[in-house]
């Protein structure tokens, strides 16, 4: 009986990997005759074991190894242990989910430097959409939800921007992830005023 490794939940894509996983820890992007081409350095045990490469107008996106200690079978071999909705994901899926969750990790550095946090709009195959917003986000030992500060015209105006009704909005805490209200729940509690 073949046991599989603990596991953790990267906070941006929900993907499912064993604790001890893959990292890129560096991303660029170069111009190039064909376009630009996305570079990433990915990370395993402390050494660097390739690049995941690619053009940023929508191609696919390869891993490259710098050596024999992690070749693409071994990453499809890893892949088959991760996880997105319950479901196994294939290399591809784990080499666009690991960029994901780098480019997002990257956006909210950058936006808490400046004083601002991320929103996004979220439906079962990914995030749709992000903005980099300045709101206040009442540290937790207030007890206030992001809800309870958000002001209900920006829920609004974000609410109007999704089309999907399966979706949803979500912002940055800091921590986690939370999901807005619907707007029709802040007008009944008078949350809106």
């Amino acid at each position: 009986m073949t046991t599989r490794p603990e596991t953790i939940t990267l906070p941006h894509t929900g993907l499912q990997v064993p604790a001890d996983h893959p990292q890129i820890v560096s991303m660029s992007s170069l111009p190039t005759p064909n376009g630009t081409t996305l570079v990433a350095l990915v990370r395993f045990d402390d050494r660097d074991i390739g690049t995941i490469e690619g053009t940023t107008t929508g191609g696919d996106l390869w891993f490259r190894p710098t050596g024999s200690a992690f070749s693409p079978a071994r990453f499809e071999e890893f892949a088959a242990q991760c996880r997105l909705h319950g479901q196994p994901v294939t290399g591809s899926q784990l080499i666009n989910l690991l960029v994901e969750e780098w480019q997002i990790s990257d956006q909210l550095f950058k936006a808490v430097a400046e004083g601002q946090t991320v929103a996004r709009f979220v439906i079962d195959s990914g995030t749709l959409l992000t903005l980099t917003l300045r709101i206040f986000v009442p540290p937790r030992a207030t007890g206030l939800s992001v809800a309870a500060v958000v002001p209900a015209g920006v829920v609004a105006a974000l609410a109007q921007v999704a089309d999907d009704p399966g979706g949803h909005w979500q912002v940055w805490t800091g921590t986690v992830w939370q999901q807005f209200p619907d707007h029709g729940a802040a007008e009944q509690d008078g949350s809106d005023r």
